[in-house]
């Protein structure tokens, strides 16, 4: 690969850097809230993508586009408020 210099540098910031905070966040977000808790963060994905690439790329939202993130909200909301409560086991 004969890329510059800055475009090797950027790689290297963005793939250790950016992914490193965000797994060192996760694995703070498995301790706070539990595994249940933190997976459920990863379907709220898809609607913070929605709502960005329509602030930054003036992308139109649809009806289905909302229905979608209702039960998706919908979904994990009743996943942490009301799901079973397990006793916590320490490891």
């Amino acid at each position: 690969f004969d890329l510059p210099r800055k475009v090797w540098i950027s790689i290297l910031l963005l793939g250790f850097l950016c992914t490193g905070i965000a797994y060192v966040a996760f694995v703070i977000l498995i301790r706070r809230m539990g595994p249940v808790g933190a997976s459920s963060v990863l379907f709220v994905v898809p609607v913070a993508g929605m709502v960005w690439a329509n602030i930054f790329l003036n992308e139109s939202i649809t009806i289905s586009m909302l229905t979608g993130c209702f039960l998706i909200l919908l979904g994990v909301s009743m996943t942490n408020f009301y799901g079973p409560k397990l006793k916590e086991h320490k490891l």
